[in-house]
């Protein structure tokens, strides 16, 4: 999840290493270099409250604390 230009985005996938060929009817983005970190956030299926810009959030102001 991320915030671009305002606009929220939800990916799903996989890492690979730069230069890897993107096969034919997939999406990509490059991630620049840099700190990441991996969250894990637990909330009922049926509800939308982990999805979001609220959800996005947390996570940033979590990573943000704990650098």
């Amino acid at each position: 999840m991320r915030c671009i230009n305002g606009n929220f985005e939800y990916w799903i996938g996989m890492f690979f290493p730069a230069g890897t060929t993107v096969p034919e009817g997939y999406a990509h983005t490059d991630i620049p270099e840099g700190d990441i970190g991996t969250f894990y956030i637990y909330a009922r299926e049926d509800t939308s409250e982990h999805y979001g810009l609220d959800a996005h959030n947390a996570m940033q102001f979590l990573y943000v604390t704990l650098l």
